[in-house]
């Protein structure tokens, strides 16, 4: 062992020499990016169809972050402010969620529009593959994104948001879930904006109200007021499930994924049941889950400092 050490250190050393007599020396290497500032930015980026806003902060190996519905970009944040120090991160507003543009009309939130907003939206604000992390309705695009585009795709991050597949067969064959699922019977009326926004939006602020401080709710309020914005996330359900509730012509099956996956799951969610667990490694074989006893729907909320060291953990255990 000593010997061996010695001659690889005499290898090293002639080597050395020999390129100091040649008058060539290497540059040594560059030091790590140190993120100086942290602080989160409001942007417009052009995906080559629509113009979303986006929030991004840090620097770093890129993260996109996807939201669902009733959400926004700022649903990230207590996750991108545990992670900025590290990673560029960014939140867009999707389709239908403003201040980014909510075009009239169901046929605008089908799936695979969806999907080509964020297509447009990682080649334009990378030009590497990034991590995406989603949830929800954010968690259907991304797992089409990564299916049909995995050159853009490193990893792909799930918090509480069921696979294609999975979620097709639990709406049709589990009883559960159909009970769960009743509430997106009532989304697709033409009653849910009326109902959802009457006293200041209080059906939707019950929604994210167990989770987050009155601050955030009354943040989620003023979003919920902009003009079209509830129509537009409500659009989403009417554009790819129909009355059921069962997913409609858009809806993607038939979903695989190649890259490395990791499902975040809280378990006490009442909307969407850990059965869509079952059978995911037959679409993803590279995965890892993570089950969370004491969370529901909403744990980047509940369970921030977790969240964002699973992800931390899984982006550096990354090829």
């Amino acid at each position: 062992m000593n010997l061996n050490r010695s001659s690889s250190f005499v290898g090293v050393s002639l080597l050395a020499l020999g390129a100091l007599l040649t008058g060539c020396r290497e540059d040594p290497p560059a030091p790590p990016e140190v993120c100086t500032s942290v602080a989160p930015e409001s942007t417009q980026v052009d995906t080559g169809g629509l113009t979303l806003h986006a929030v991004t902060q840090g620097c770093g190996k890129p993260i996109v972050f996807l939201h669902g519905f009733p959400a926004f970009s700022f649903t990230w944040e207590p996750i991108q402010s545990r992670l900025a120090s590290e990673f560029s991160t960014f939140a867009p507003d999707q389709r239908g969620f403003a201040p980014s543009p909510v075009p009239q009309g169901v046929s605008h939130y089908e799936l695979p529009r969806l999907m080509e907003d964020a297509v447009g939206f990682i080649r334009a604000v990378s030009d590497e593959p990034v991590v995406l992390v989603t949830h929800d309705w954010g968690a259907a695009v991304g797992w089409m994104v990564a299916s049909k585009h995995p050159e853009l795709v490193r990893g792909l991050v799930v918090v509480n948001g069921p696979h294609p597949d999975t979620f097709r067969r639990e709406i049709r064959e589990n009883e559960a879930q159909k009970k769960a699922a009743q509430y997106m019977n009532f989304f697709m009326s033409s009653s849910a904006e009326g109902a959802l926004t009457a006293n200041n939006s209080e059906g939707l602020a019950r929604v994210v109200r167990p989770y987050v401080t009155p601050e955030v709710e009354q943040r989620y309020r003023q979003a919920w007021a902009q003009p079209g914005t509830v129509t537009g996330g409500l659009n989403w359900y009417r554009a790819n499930l129909v009355q059921g509730p069962n997913v409609g012509p858009s809806f993607p099956s038939n979903v695989s994924v190649s890259m490395p996956v990791h499902v975040i799951w809280g378990l006490k969610d009442d909307a969407l049941l850990p059965g869509n667990l079952v059978g995911l490694e037959a679409f993803t074989p590279k995965l890892t889950v993570r089950e969370l006893p004491n969370s529901g729907h909403w744990p980047m909320y509940q369970e921030a400092d977790l969240i964002a060291e699973d992800i931390r953990t899984f982006i550096n255990g990354l090829p």
